[in-house]
């Protein structure tokens, strides 16, 4: 075997090996739904196709004035949860063979949007997760906490003035949750939350990766 099919076969070997992604649709991903003037922060009304699990006045959102220090990521508004509040949203049936990034935008808030009051920032988390067929600790797929509270890692850390980005990942290969529907959720104690992305990536299969390497190998040993 000469060296430039050694080559053309290395190099079909690493496109068969490599993952294939690709952004879903979150729906309403910047909370842009819930129309509102330049400064004002109202209670949570409607933000198309994400659902409350908490009272109303735990989720909040907030267009900011542009001399404003902390800015969303995307869009104009951002989205506030306060402590024990939850926003979901459902996606589509979970596939096989494929990893689910989710990934989200935090800032600590320095005042409640209620009551104004001032906020201690060092206890601000943010926690992302993703479930199937529910938003229950049985359909649990992930979760992460992220900022001071979290015990697990002292070096993430949420800030005032600015928003920082954050991803949990899950791997549905071999899994029993294949077909149930996957949902996306937020649950945040006093932290302003933007910008949820989803990305879906497809893990070939050893077989799959094994044939097709053979097949080109096959195709271009009949080229020489």
């Amino acid at each position: 075997m000469n060296r430039k099919l050694l080559l053309s076969l290395s190099v079909l070997m690493l496109v068969c090996g490599t993952s294939f992604g690709a952004l879903l649709n979150v729906n309403n991903p910047s909370f842009e739904g819930q129309v509102q003037a330049d400064g004002t922060t109202t209670k949570f009304v409607n933000a198309l196709s994400w659902t409350k699990t908490a009272t109303e006045t735990r989720v909040w959102m907030r267009n900011p004035l542009s001399s404003d220090v902390l800015q969303p990521t995307n869009g104009a508004n951002m989205a506030y949860v306060t402590f024990n509040g939850s926003l979901y949203q459902t996606i589509l049936p979970i596939a096989e063979n494929t990893r689910y990034t989710l990934t989200i935008d935090l800032a600590a808030a320095t005042n409640n949007p209620d009551t104004g009051a001032a906020l201690t920032t060092s206890i601000a988390f943010g926690e992302i997760g993703l479930y199937a067929n529910g938003f229950n600790p049985t359909s649990l797929l992930t979760n992460q906490r992220f900022g001071k509270t979290n015990p697990d890692d002292t070096n993430t850390e949420i800030f005032t003035d600015h928003f920082e980005t954050f991803s949990i990942s899950w791997d549905s290969t071999a899994s029993s949750k294949i077909g149930q529907t996957l949902w996306i959720t937020i649950t945040t104690g006093q932290v302003w939350v933007d910008n949820v992305r989803l990305d879906a990536t497809v893990i070939p299969e050893p077989a799959s990766m094994m044939l097709l390497t053979f097949g080109g190998l096959m195709i271009l040993k009949k080229k020489r």
